[in-house]
């Protein structure tokens, strides 16, 4: 059972939320049961923040186990962030997205040890934000196959999408970038083009331009050309 408190340091005192945590326990005796808040880090069961808020979760230092409840949009250029991006933006639009949540990752799971989940804002566009992995009809953008990526490839799931997959985010256009990103939780890949070998590749190596040490399964990158 997980029970939320939605407190503010300016409304409610620690002494409140101590009391809040100690009814949630009462309340739902079940075993286990976590009572999880934003503010006043040592009273909760967890601890719950935005990256992107004063102080960053990836600052955080506390005891209690966190969760990062939004993160990967705000930190790229605020309300004109470059996460926001529409399927109908194009290619460049939609790596950068994926980038950025790429990085986002990353930077959450090299920051705090006690990292027990987080999720981006948000899975589907909004109207007036198009900050989701997927558009308004649930169609997918290309952050959402870097997300599925990130699963575990031996977890085979009889309801649900689950074990290895794979996918190049590319359109293969004249205007495509050369370097082709593809998303994968697989150890190698090999990419061919009309049936030629373009040869296999490992994961992306850690970079500044491809962060990936705290990336369970970092994207491949392939060189190519459309000639």
């Amino acid at each position: 059972v997980l029970w939320e408190l939605s407190l503010n340091e300016s409304t409610f005192d620690k002494e409140f939320a101590q009391n809040a945590v100690a009814i949630g326990h009462a309340e739902l005796p079940q075993d286990p049961c976590y009572i999880c808040g934003w503010d006043f880090d040592t009273t909760y069961d967890v601890y719950i923040r935005n990256s992107d808020h004063y102080p960053s979760a990836r600052d955080y230092s506390g005891s209690a186990p966190i969760v990062i409840d939004e993160h990967g949009h705000w930190g790229y250029g605020g309300a004109e962030s470059t996460s926001d991006a529409k399927r109908s933006d194009g290619e460049a639009a939609l790596l950068q997205q994926a980038w950025n949540h790429q990085e986002s990752l990353h930077l959450n799971r090299i920051a705090l040890s006690d990292l027990c989940g987080d999720n981006i804002w948000v899975f589907n566009d909004l109207v007036g934000w198009a900050s989701g992995v997927s558009d308004w009809y649930r169609l997918p953008k290309f952050s959402y196959y870097f997300w599925q990526s990130q699963r575990d490839p031996n977890l085979i799931l009889a309801d649900a999408n689950s074990g290895p997959m794979i996918f190049i985010a590319n359109y293969w256009t004249a205007n495509s970038p050369n370097d082709v990103r593809i998303f994968s939780n697989c150890d190698q890949v090999r990419l061919y083009i009309n049936d030629v070998n373009q040869g296999i590749q490992n994961p992306d190596a850690n970079s500044d331009e491809t962060p990936t040490d705290g990336l369970p399964h970092p994207p491949f990158t392939f060189t190519v050309s459309y000639s």
